[in-house]
């Protein structure tokens, strides 16, 4: 690459970094990295470290993205919001694919603090919970989303449910989702799951029943996020 035609750039060496990123091809991706000084003589931008990181969240390499952080962090870069926000929650993610909520929810306060975080920090350090069945850390982001002025996606609905279900405590879902969503009194009156919802003739009153927990648990998140973009356009 660097004996025949143009001089390779930092440009040219993102683009790589971003392909073979895509194709889980991390050793490559890796050394394309420290490759930028020893061929270039330039050091690493923030495209760089985020390809590199977002490798590592594909291979489910978390040490390794948290070290390229500090990394990037130690040689001074200066992030944009976009690209701090996209390789801290790569790192996020990577972490919440081995269940550690407790460096995801370090991430995602290091991105709080100065107002980065996005519905996909909050949803990823989601997943770390269920992960653990950490289901009161799960259901407090998801409630603190309205405070970031931050709608709750099915996505980040979802990895809480998954949190409550992994701890056997679904019941809890259906009231604390209509809290997240509306932060209103009454709102879930007309949510109330009816018997025919349920599995085995079991009536369902103001708690699920096994049988049919995960079912009205989705169609409670379906109809809070519908509800909720209903009465943001009535407002």
């Amino acid at each position: 690459m660097t004996q025949r035609g143009p001089h390779p750039d930092l440009v040219s060496f993102n683009s790589v970094m971003g392909a073979c990123g895509r194709r889980q091809q991390l050793e490559q991706v890796l050394e394309l990295l420290r490759s930028t000084r020893r061929v270039l003589g330039v050091v690493p931008d923030e495209f760089s470290f985020t390809y590199s990181v977002a490798a590592c969240e594909r291979r489910q390499q978390w040490a390794l993205a948290l070290a390229l952080l500090c990394e990037a962090a130690q040689a001074g870069l200066q992030w944009s919001p976009t690209g701090a926000a996209t390789a801290t929650n790569a790192a996020l993610s990577a972490c919440g694919s081995h269940g550690l909520w407790r460096v995801a929810a370090a991430l995602l306060e290091s991105l709080v603090s100065v107002r980065l975080s996005n519905v996909v920090t909050y949803t990823a350090a989601m997943a770390a919970c269920a992960s653990r069945a950490c289901w009161t850390s799960a259901l407090k982001l998801l409630l603190d989303m309205p405070e970031a002025r931050l709608d709750a996606t099915a996505a980040a609905a979802t990895a809480a449910i998954n949190a409550c279900e992994a701890a056997q405590q679904s019941a809890q879902v259906p009231s604390v989702l209509g809290s997240a969503a509306y932060q209103a009194q009454n709102v879930l009156a007309w949510m109330k799951p009816a018997p025919y919802l349920t599995k085995n003739k079991t009536y369902v009153g103001q708690s699920v029943v096994y049988g049919s927990r995960l079912l009205l648990l989705h169609v409670f998140c379906i109809m809070t996020i519908l509800d909720h973009i209903l009465l943001l356009r009535y407002l």
